[in-house]
């Protein structure tokens, strides 16, 4: 285990930009309890931020393709940092941080390459599991995981078959298959599930977006609800306008599904090719659309939308109802739930940090720094209310940082 607790704290006014002149002043868009960054060296991008009761996970890659975890408090300071031996192998579809948990027996759960890995809060691993299930077909896109009904767990995503087909496949804690089902709405459309909550009654909704070649369908979303031994009761299916889906060969687009507040859920996806913005949707606990859709753009005095764009939206709402997410520019990908770039930053990246409310649709747009390259590949909300952004920041356009704000 390596601790490291140096830390930088930024000088706010240096990082932030001013926004485009179209849009509302953005002098309270932030409003930071603080940023900082941290020396960790050889970082090639951070893969997720996972909030816990008073801290946060990082996962981050490395140069040498391993993966690193680092504890951090609420206020961004630095607890512990430990190298893994955990190797991200391009050439084998699963080798991937699917997702980390903090579960309610107090250890956190990392799932990678369909292994299951334990550790306690003092970044010991007090678990290791290698195969801890076996998926059903040979290859399929793990895009989430969450904890579903009895404490097992809900995998969600897209199966090769026929084209590619949404999944869900639900485990117990033992990791015993418990159900597997695949939803498609159209014969030769393209679809995957990306974001899932477990509702009350155990039930879970799952959202994800396809693409159709049914001129009605080209462009939608999709909304699932299964009961906890898989059963489908419903599917609900709309359209959206003046939005490009992912192509037939790529990643999908969409990621975070979240609550907005009693039986409202809201959901991001995002543009591709020459369509620069994210559409958010709301839906209630029966599918139903319960507002007009929104379009985000990515708005910048001095910065274009790059192709291909940012695929993995980044949101996170705040306790006043608004919504805080991240367009982001010139992008390669890695797979899993995160779909994000990777180094070098070569041509320039550039964040585009939005905050977006629900009540009467205020938006407040702003590059998140416009004098070196920087990627914010996560937005969660924590324990305390705030929410935290995080991502990589091309330190001095030499080395590569791992960036934080609290907001």
């Amino acid at each position: 285990m390596k601790a490291v607790f140096r830390h930088m704290v930024f000088i706010v006014a240096g990082l932030l930009a001013a926004c485009d002149t179209g849009l509302v002043a953005p002098d309270n868009l932030l409003d930071p309890v603080a940023i900082r960054s941290y020396d960790d060296e050889d970082v090639v991008v951070l893969a997720d931020a996972t909030p816990g009761d008073g801290v946060v996970w990082l996962t981050y890659l490395t140069n040498d393709n391993y993966y690193h975890f680092k504890l951090i408090d609420n206020e961004g300071n630095e607890i512990w940092t430990v190298h893994t031996d955990m190797q991200y192998l391009s050439n084998i579809r699963s080798a991937y941080v699917q997702k980390v948990i903090f579960e309610e027996d107090g250890l956190v759960t990392v799932f990678f390459n369909n292994g299951r890995f334990r550790y306690n809060l003092s970044g010991e691993e007090v678990l290791r599991e290698e195969e801890f299930f076996q998926l059903p077909y040979t290859i399929v896109d793990v895009r989430n995981i969450i904890v579903g009904a009895q404490g097992g767990y809900v995998l969600i995503g897209a199966v090769s078959i026929a084209g590619m087909r949404a999944l869900a496949v639900g485990f117990d804690r033992e990791g015993n298959e418990l159900f597997t089902r695949i939803f498609s709405v159209t014969a030769n459309g393209r679809h995957a599930y990306t974001g899932a909550q477990v509702l009350e009654d155990g039930t879970c909704l799952l959202a994800g977006s396809y693409t159709s070649p049914v001129a009605a369908l080209m462009n939608a979303f999709f909304v699932t609800r299964i009961a906890p031994d898989g059963a489908e009761l419903f599917t609900q299916v709309h359209s959206t306008t003046e939005f490009h889906g992912a192509p037939a060969n790529t990643w999908y687009p969409g990621r975070d599904l979240i609550k907005t507040g009693h039986d409202n859920y809201l959901f991001a996806i995002d543009g591709w090719g020459s369509k620069p913005f994210q559409r958010l949707v709301q839906f209630d606990a029966m599918g139903n659309e319960t507002a007009d859709q929104q379009v985000i753009e990515f708005r910048s005095e001095t910065r274009s939308y790059g192709l291909p764009p940012f695929i993995g939206s980044v949101i996170a709402g705040r306790p006043d109802g608004s919504i805080v997410g991240v367009l982001n520019s010139n992008q390669w990908f890695l797979p899993g739930a995160q779909g994000i770039a990777t180094a070098p930053y070569m041509p320039p990246h550039y964040a585009n940090l939005y905050q977006f409310s629900l009540s009467d649709h205020t938006l407040n747009a702003a590059d998140f720094n416009r004098l070196y390259s920087n990627y914010l590949s996560a937005a969660v909300r924590l324990s305390n209310g705030n929410v935290m952004i995080a991502g990589t920041i091309l330190s001095l356009g030499a080395d590569m940082k791992i960036i934080i704000a609290i907001l």
